[in-house]
């Protein structure tokens, strides 16, 4: 569980940003190599398609986080800051999935 430390006010202004920036890199990379290094028979095959089904996948994680930090928010373990925020903070989460996923696709694709 994350604990809230309280140190939001000395990181700079981009850090939250670029946490959920490579959050969602990481996790679209992940859900690529896993989907095909099953061979996926419903994964799809084109290329976009599978761009938007990791986006897709991230989103999906992205909101389940958020629900998480509103929860701590309510039990009063972590304050948050405003709904702005958690929407910057999905729309960051998603282009580093699709900047991922168009990163990682193509060498996944090779193999």
């Amino acid at each position: 569980m994350v604990v809230y430390d309280g140190l939001d006010s000395l990181r700079p202004w981009y850090y939250d940003m670029t946490e959920h920036f490579i959050g969602g890199f990481i996790v679209a990379g992940f859900f690529l190599h896993y989907a095909y290094a099953r061979q996926l028979d419903q994964f799809p095959r084109k290329f976009w398609l599978a761009v938007l089904t990791a986006a897709g996948f991230v989103a999906f994680i992205a909101v389940f986080w958020e629900f998480f930090e509103f929860s701590a928010n309510v039990i009063g373990q972590v304050p948050q800051n405003t709904l702005s925020d958690t929407i910057k903070d999905l729309a960051i989460g998603l282009f580093g999935s699709v900047v991922g996923s168009l990163l990682i696709l193509p060498k996944v694709l090779r193999k």
